[in-house]
Order: C-alpha cells, then sequence, then structure tokens
C-alpha cells in the first residue's frame, strides 16, 4: 500500500518545482518590461536631445547668416558713401562670405559629432537593457523536469523500499544471480 506521506511529500516537491519555475518566468517577464521601459525612456532622451542639438545649430547658422548679410551691407554701404568701388570691395565682401561660411562649417562639424556621441549613447542604453535582461533569466524547463522526476524517483524508491522483498537475498557467491537455480550445488 502507498504511504501518503511519502505522496504528499512527492506532490509538494513537484507543486514547489511548478512553482518556482512559474515564479522566476514570472520574474524575467516582469525584469524585462522594466527594462525595455527604461530602454524607451532613455531614447525618448536622447531623441530630444539630439532635437534641442539640431534646432541650436539651425539657430546659429541662421544667426551668422543674418550677421553676415548685415555686416556685408554695413560693407557695401561704407564703401559706396567713401566712393570706394571694386577689387578690393569685392575681396572684403569675399572674406566676409568666407568667414560666414568657414563658422557654418564649424557649426556643421559640432553637430555631427554630437550626433554621434548621442547615437553612442543609445547603443548603449540598449546594450544595458539587454544586459539587465539577462540578469534575470527565464526558468529553465529541463532543470525543473529534472526536479519533478527526481521528486518522483526519490517517491519510487522510498515506496520501493517498504514493499516486500519477493527475490532471494544473496549468499556469498556473487554469480548465484546468474546461475540458473539448480545448477549449483
Amino acid at each position: 500500500m502507498c504511504d501518503p506521506g511519502t505522496i504528499a511529500v512527492a506532490a509538494l516537491s513537484i507543486g514547489g518545482a511548478i512553482l518556482e519555475h512559474k515564479a522566476q518566468n514570472k520574474a524575467a517577464e516582469e525584469n524585462k518590461v522594466e527594462a525595455l521601459k527604461a530602454l524607451r525612456i532613455n531614447e525618448r532622451d536622447i531623441g530630444a536631445r539630439q532635437m534641442e542639438e539640431q534646432m541650436s545649430f539651425a539657430q546659429a547658422a541662421t544667426e551668422s547668416e543674418v550677421q553676415q548679410l548685415g555686416v556685408e551691407g554695413t560693407t557695401r554701404a561704407s564703401a559706396a558713401s567713401a566712393g570706394v568701388e571694386g577689387m578690393s570691395v569685392d575681396l572684403l565682401l569675399g572674406d566676409i562670405g568666407r568667414q560666414g561660411a568657414n563658422y557654418r562649417e564649424s557649426l556643421a562639424s559640432q553637430l555631427q559629432v554630437s550626433v554621434d556621441q548621442l547615437q553612442r549613447m543609445k547603443a548603449g542604453a540598449t546594450a544595458t537593457a539587454q544586459s539587465r535582461i539577462n540578469q534575470v533569466p527565464r526558468a529553465n524547463p529541463f532543470a525543473t523536469a529534472l526536479r519533478i522526476g527526481g521528486a518522483l524517483a526519490g517517491a519510487h524508491s522510498s515506496l520501493a523500499g517498504k514493499v516486500p522483498s519477493t527475490t532471494t537475498t544473496p549468499t556469498s557467491n556473487p554469480m548465484q544471480f546468474f546461475i540458473p537455480r539448480g545448477a549449483m550445488p
């Protein structure tokens, strides 16, 4: 007859293994959701900063161009009122245009460096989120199956030890199990 205590212990072991498996999967899923939520927030913040950098560049470039046009206008007006014209005025205006273009090119380079840095920050945020997800792994179904199998095997061996044996016990001859009865003296 089956021992109720052994059956209860086996059932509790199996139930515990299943509950632990479910709890581990739930913790892993909750961790993944939170890590992805944090990633979305980081990406949104980085995207906003990138937009601010681009807007700042556009504003500075526009201000530079307006300032350049103002300086060129003032230079033309001053040259005209002084009666100066020709190549010297053209060279002066060309120099003003070159300085403005160099400044705007410098702004564009700074913007590109900032955008590249922000892209690296996005990649870092993605790697951090993946690392966080990997820190809480999902339950291993094979390990759970082994725990359940171990509980069943333990119950079986416990029950097998309580069942009366119908086999004979070995004698001093270890070959007795391999020799048919009656063949040995």
